[in-house]
C-alpha cells in the first residue's frame, strides 16, 4: 500500500512537471522519477520466492549438458535421506533456494559425473541440484549434509553474479599476499588420495585443503560448515579463534549472504548465525 501510495505521487509530480514551461530544466528531473518508478516497480521482495522447494526422486532428470548419471532409489532409501534433507532446508529463509537457483531438488542413488563417483551435481541454468542418497558410495551422514550446503552455495554464486566461478578481489584480498589458488575441484578427483576434505586448516586461511582450489570452493566450503552439521560448526569456531583469516573470510561471508538475502524473517538458523556470528 505504501509503494503504491508513493507511486501515485512520484507519477503526479512527473504530470506536473510535464505541464510546466520550463521542459527543458524539468527533463533531468523526469528522467529520475522515471527511473526510480521504474526501480520500486521492480524491487526484489522475499514474497516473489515464497514457495517449496520441489523434490523428485521418482524419475530421471537430465542435466543442462547430458553429463549426469544416476539410479532411481528405493522409496525407503529416499524417505532416509530426506529426514535430514527436510531439516537443512528448514535452516534457510523460506524462499532462499528458489531466489538461489534451486528450485528443485533431485534425489538418486549412485550419481555420476561423465562416469566418476560424485556426492552431488549444482546445475543452476535448471535451477536444479541433484543430491545422490548415498553419497560417493561411502560417505558419512555428516558429509551428506555437508555436500547439501557446499553445492547449493554455488547455485546462489550464480544467481547472485551470474557466475558460479566469480572472483571476488575483496575475498581475495583477505588471502596472504602470496597464495594462489589451484586449479579447481577437479583436481580433488584426479588425487584422490589428498585428503582434501578433512578440517584442519592445514594452510593459514583455509578451512581444509578443498577450499584452496578455488576461490569458488573456499567460499562454498565455508559455507558448508557454517551451515552443516554442529561438530562441523563446532570445528569453524574452534579454526577462528587461531586463524584471523578464517574468521575475516567467515565475516565476508556472512556480508555476502545478507547482501543476496536482504529480508527480514523469522527465526531461523539462518537469523541465528547473523545474530551470533560464528567467528566473532
Amino acid at each position: 500500500m505504501i509503494k503504491k501510495s508513493i507511486l501515485i505521487c512520484l507519477l503526479l509530480l512527473i504530470l506536473n512537471a510535464c505541464n510546466s514551461k520550463e521542459n527543458k530544466e524539468n527533463s533531468n528531473v523526469i528522467l529520475f522519477l522515471l527511473l526510480h518508478i521504474n526501480q520500486l516497480a521492480n524491487a526484489d521482495k522475499a514474497e516473489d520466492y515464497n514457495r517449496d522447494v520441489e523434490i523428485i526422486s521418482d524419475r530421471i532428470i537430465p542435466d543442462t549438458f547430458n553429463e549426469i548419471q544416476y539410479e532411481i532409489a528405493p522409496v525407503n532409501e529416499i524417505q532416509n535421506y530426506r529426514n535430514f534433507l527436510d531439516l537443512e532446508i528448514e535452516k534457510y529463509p523460506r524462499g532462499y533456494w528458489i531466489k538461489g537457483r534451486a528450485e528443485k531438488v533431485i534425489l538418486g542413488k549412485n550419481l555420476k559425473l561423465n562416469g566418476q563417483n560424485i556426492a552431488a551435481v549444482p546445475d543452476a541454468y535448471q535451477k536444479v541440484l541433484y543430491l545422490s542418497i548415498n553419497g560417493t558410495g561411502t560417505s558419512t551422514r555428516d558429509y551428506l549434509i555437508h555436500v547439501i550446503h557446499h553445492e547449493l552455495n554455488h547455485n546462489v554464486d550464480f544467481a547472485h553474479y551470474g557466475d558460479m566461478r566469480k572472483i571476488l578481489s575483496d575475498w581475495s584480498s583477505l588471502n596472504t599476499p602470496s597464495f594462489q589458488y589451484g586449479n579447481g575441484g577437479a583436481e580433488a578427483y584426479a588425487n584422490p588420495g589428498i585428503p582434501w576434505a578433512a578440517l584442519t586448516n592445514p594452510v593459514p586461511g583455509f578451512i581444509d585443503l578443498y577450499s584452496t582450489l578455488a576461490q569458488e570452493e573456499d567460499r562454498s566450503e565455508l559455507m558448508a560448515v557454517l551451515m552443516g552439521t554442529e561438530n562441523e560448526n563446532t570445528i569453524l569456531k574452534n579454526t577462528c579463534a587461531v586463524d584471523p583469516i578464517v574468521a575475516n573470510k567467515v565475516k565476508k561471508l556472512i556480508s555476502i549472504l545478507n547482501e543476496f538475502w536482504p529480508y527480514k524473517g523469522n527465526d531461523t538458523y539462518w537469523t541465528r548465525i547473523n545474530s551470533e556470528t560464528t567467528c566473532d
